[in-house]
């Protein structure tokens, strides 16, 4: 009844063994795996990294924990975290299908990726264009309303503003009319007001500030995460600050919907690990009162059937400790580490 698949094969890779959750995305009956290899129900598979893996677990008879990206016979793909474990009829495998973590780990680290990507060459395009333009108000204009972003012209240090493009009106709500001359302050936009102050003085000292994340407030009280960039320009001696704005609302959404999974994830290793510790320490303690009641009466290969019982319950319970590390292993920090040996290449 476990949710993760299991299958165990023999020395010939025969199916001598599988679970449920294994036949559900095998894509095969159970009556089609048993007795059948790996190698004639997924054709090619000897000729993969993962196959190679599993041979040098069967040969060596050492255990394996990784992901990997399955192709079934049809074409389709899934991501799996397998661990591998050698027995004494063969190799022991389990499988979690990691799929939608996968996919939506993917989609957030390309959502990312393109974010940073468009604020940067956005606002590199928009410093270029401003530069260019400066004294074409009406190519300015232009570039300026056609941008997909919120943009919007302060003055500096005043900060109220001189203009603003129509993408920056639907984002915020307020008409080109209510919002120029006035200040930001003045509506009540940003709702971090701590942060707000801490971007106007990096301006300051610095001449701009990039990349950074603030709450903001449309005008129906709504409220919205922006990506923001800001760079001071001078036009005609007077100094402004350009503030181009992105909606990172979904992405934000996306991101605690990844971690809700992931937590969720732990919480469910942790059950699980609990709920089969539960049988192997029967096992462990049955086989250990049977060796010593009993233990008599059967002969050297009964006697040596029942210390393997006890070696691999044992040996299951490392396994299952092992997984839990595992899995804590994402929540932890990378740190780099410089080798006594390699310590004056790296300083150099």
């Amino acid at each position: 009844n476990m949710l993760e698949g299991i299958q165990i094969h023999d020395f010939d890779w025969k199916y001598i063994y599988v679970n449920k959750a294994l036949i559900g995305y095998s894509q095969y009956s159970k009556e089609e795996l048993l007795g059948y290899k790996l190698t004639d129900k997924y054709p090619g598979i000897e000729n993969t990294d993962l196959f190679k893996v599993l041979e040098r677990c069967m040969k060596e008879r050492v255990s394996e924990h990784f992901e990997t990206e399955f192709i079934f016979p049809n074409g389709s793909k899934a991501d799996f975290e397998l661990s591998i474990q050698p027995v004494p009829e063969g190799l022991f495998i389990l499988s979690i299908n990691i799929s939608d973590r996968k996919k939506a780990e993917r989609e957030i680290i390309l959502l990312n990726e393109n974010l940073e990507k468009n604020v940067l060459e956005r606002t590199i395009e928009l410093e270029k264009t401003i530069t260019e333009l400066k004294e074409s108000e009406e190519k300015f204009q232009t570039v300026f309303n056609s941008e997909a972003v919120g943009i919007s012209i302060t003055h500096f240090p005043d900060l109220t503003f001189m203009d603003l493009n129509n993408t920056f009106v639907q984002m915020t709500g307020y008409s080109k009319e209510e919002v120029i001359g006035r200040r930001a302050s003045d509506f009540k936009m940003s709702t971090n007001m701590a942060k707000r102050e801490e971007v106007l003085k990096e301006i300051e000292e610095k001449g701009y500030a990039r990349n950074f994340e603030m709450t903001m407030q449309h005008k129906s009280g709504r409220e919205f995460i922006i990506l923001g960039s800001i760079e001071t320009v001078f036009i005609k001696g007077q100094r402004y600050a350009l503030n181009i704005i992105y909606d990172i609302t979904d992405r934000k959404k996306a991101e605690e919907q990844l971690a809700m999974v992931n937590k969720e994830l732990e919480a469910f290793s942790y059950s699980i690990s609990h709920d089969l510790r539960a049988p192997l320490r029967a096992i462990n303690g049955y086989a250990k009162m049977l060796q010593e009641d009993y233990g008599y009466q059967i002969d050297e290969e009964g006697n040596r059937l029942m210390q393997t019982i006890v070696h691999n319950a044992v040996k299951m319970g490392t396994l299952i400790d092992d997984l839990l590390a595992f899995s804590r292993l994402g929540k932890k920090e990378l740190k780099k580490e410089v080798s006594p040996k390699n310590s004056k290449t790296n300083e150099k």
